[in-house]
């Protein structure tokens, strides 16, 4: 078990996140002067971290995925049931 969740951990598992589901992330396109590409990120705000969706490719919407603002260790927490979840998803409709 971890010990203090820092952002480092939670930009590493958002990393393994966005990858899971075939999201390259969030890139900003200085030719054309706007962020580009779909994924999750995580946005601070009240002493909280809360996850959200981002999708610049059909419009700029940003879409809250789990609730409000959280810890940093309940946000870990959920984004690593995600993934695993993903992955048991993926390995059972594999065969």
């Amino acid at each position: 078990m971890l010990g203090r969740i820092t952002e480092k951990d939670l930009e590493r598992m958002l990393k393994s996140l966005n990858q899971s589901m075939g999201y390259k992330g969030i890139s900003y396109n200085s030719r054309q002067k706007k962020y580009v590409g779909k994924g999750f990120i995580i946005q601070g705000a009240y002493g909280g971290q809360q996850l959200q969706f981002v999708n610049y490719a059909k419009s700029n919407g940003v879409r809250s995925v789990y609730g409000g603002y959280v810890s940093k260790r309940e946000l870990y927490d959920t984004i690593y049931h995600m993934i695993r979840g993903i992955e048991w998803y993926q390995r059972r409709t594999k065969y």
